[in-house]
């Protein structure tokens, strides 16, 4: 993009989140200061304004552009849809190989982020909303597990009841009562990043525990 169409950053690059590699991305701690949510630093452990990376693996994304609306309720339906049409095969990582180990991650440009912050939502009720929200009938989750993940027989109900996940995916055995796809609502992650004035969000599919996210402190050399 930058050998061929001359795109250079903060002049002619409008990409919201980078193009077209998206290997590293900054959290804009000023935006989440002044609204009031914790930096992705803090919910790793670390202490507010320490220097830290988080590492993990993505399997793909979905941008969304132009997310339009002056309100969460009127925001957040289409990223949640979003997450959705992410996930796949990823949800052997909810129920089964290493079970609850699946954190999808959702970029949110910083006009967004403000504007969900407006009416009053914390980033944790952002994650309880695509907990809630961001779900599937039990039939297609069913039939993702055994398709394509070769196990012949997967039953909700069963995994429910060996204990290997919550009741409420166990609710009633219509197959299509929507369920969501992780076991709680705190293992999604959210990141407020990009430019500041677009209305863009994107969404990561997780690979579970085999990009499970680790954050580690950045000593930063004395000048």
């Amino acid at each position: 993009m930058r050998n061929v169409a001359g795109f250079l950053l903060h002049k002619n690059d409008k990409g919201t989140f980078g193009n077209t590699w998206r290997v590293v991305l900054a959290e804009n701690e000023d935006v989440l200061s002044e609204i009031g949510w914790e930096p992705n630093s803090v919910e790793m452990g670390f202490a507010a304004g320490d220097d830290t990376v988080t590492i993990a693996r993505y399997t793909g994304g979905n941008a969304l552009a132009s997310a339009a609306g002056s309100t969460p309720e009127e925001l957040l339906p289409c990223i949640a849809h979003a997450v959705v049409r992410q996930i796949s095969w990823q949800l052997m990582f909810t129920v089964g190989m290493a079970s609850g180990t699946l954190r999808p991650l959702g970029l949110l440009s910083p006009i967004l982020a403000q504007t969900i912050a407006k009416a009053g939502w914390s980033k944790q009720d952002v994650k309880q909303y695509f907990f809630e929200h961001a779900r599937i009938p039990a039939g297609q989750f069913e039939r993702i597990l055994r398709d394509r993940t070769g196990k012949p027989v997967w039953s909700l109900a069963e995994a429910v009841g060996d204990g290997s996940l919550p009741k409420l995916f166990a609710a009633s055995d219509d197959p299509d009562r929507r369920v969501p796809i992780l076991r709680r609502a705190e293992d999604y992650m959210i990141a407020v990043t990009g430019d500041p004035l677009r209305t863009n969000a994107y969404v990561f599919a997780h690979n579970g525990m085999r990009g499970w996210p680790v954050g580690r402190k950045i000593a930063t050399p004395q000048k």
